[in-house]
């Protein structure tokens, strides 16, 4: 079965073939098209060729093109730097004065930064791969946004020096992070939200209530209202400590870093979102063996593969682009061997 013949039986009848199974593979597929990693953030018929190449040769159920953590950013005027081989940085963040917020533009989606190259390259994925595979987009939520529009330390010191200024530059941004997202969705494509900033390891459990956890709501509900179901929420390192307020959110499913026991969010979380992951992308996928890859598959679906909301095998984040595709095919390899006993 391909992709979506697999979900399709999965909700008519409970069962399928093996666990869907959606590895953040990324930038990997470089290396399948033979292709420098710049050439390819700045091309949308190389984003969706990346994209293709490795559907083909791996055979995973989704692909996603998007601005994830800096596009949007990047489109509000942050200065970004692209070397050859490896994923963009921040170069330059913006200075602005929180008492004129007002003068941060609200990006459009159509035209600023590159923002229009991911809908390019959705577009293309959409017409020559959507019979196959489902295809998503990801861009990260307003609080990861933010910090990255003026920086990560400047901004953290200042959710306690000037909080309502702080507010004022959320409430700015998630306008922004909207319009790609209606963007999206105007393409038949539902969200997703990595909003890494948010990570229990960077911040207090009421900082995300007041700070993170508002921005996340205005997103969530505006695409269930549009969709009919709410998006897929990652958040980096460990996030246990916000679990029972990202409870209160609306979400089809929640992805989780390694850091975190798959096992023990499932009896947590599990009676109200799908659960999504969670094997090590460096020590076992990037640095591992085919034994030490197996032995990690099988450990995550017989935690997870009983949760009441459904469970989605996947890495614990971004696998590193310079990882072998004979991992990446053990991995799969795993899903398909370990599915079948359950």
């Amino acid at each position: 079965m391909n992709s979506l013949e697999r979900i399709r039986e999965l909700k008519e009848t409970g069962r399928t073939d093996r666990v869907i199974t959606c590895p953040f593979i990324d930038l990997v597929g470089a290396q399948l098209i033979g292709e420098k990693i710049r050439n390819i953030n700045f091309s949308s018929r190389l984003m969706a060729d990346l994209k293709i190449e490795t559907y083909r040769q791996f055979g995973h159920d989704s692909l996603t093109i998007g601005p994830v953590l800096y596009g949007v950013a990047e489109a509000l005027g942050v200065v970004l730097e692209f070397p050859m081989d490896s994923h963009p940085y921040v170069k330059e963040c913006l200075e602005l004065d929180y008492e004129n917020i007002d003068l941060l533009p609200v990006c459009d989606s159509k035209k600023d930064g590159r923002l229009p190259i991911f809908l390019e390259g959705l577009e293309i994925l959409i017409e020559e791969i959507s019979d196959k595979v489902s295809i998503g987009s990801s861009v990260a939520g307003p609080f990861t946004t933010a910090a990255t529009v003026i920086g990560i330390e400047k901004f953290l010191k200042d959710i306690r020096k000037n909080p309502q200024g702080v507010h004022a530059l959320l409430d700015r941004v998630t306008k922004s992070v909207l319009n790609y997202m209606d963007a999206v969705m105007d393409l038949g494509i539902v969200p997703t939200i990595p909003d890494p900033v948010a990570s229990g390891m960077l911040i207090s459990t009421k900082t995300f209530r007041e700070f993170v956890f508002p921005y996340l709501e205005i997103c969530t509900e505006h695409i269930r209202c549009r969709m009919g179901r709410g998006p897929t929420l990652h958040i980096c390192g460990t996030t246990k400590k916000h679990w029972l307020e990202m409870k209160k959110l609306n979400l089809s499913a929640l992805s989780l870093d390694n850091i975190d026991d798959i096992g023990e969010a499932c009896n947590v979380l599990g009676d109200k979102f799908c659960i999504i992951g969670n094997v090590d992308p460096v020590e076992v996928i990037l640095n591992g063996t085919r034994e030490s890859i197996h032995k990690a598959v099988k450990e995550c679906i017989e935690k997870a593969y009983r949760n009441p909301k459904g469970f989605i095998l996947s890495s614990g984040c971004d696998i590193p682009a310079k990882t072998s595709p004979k991992n990446l095919e053990y991995f799969m390899e795993a899903a398909r061997l370990y599915s079948r006993f359950k």
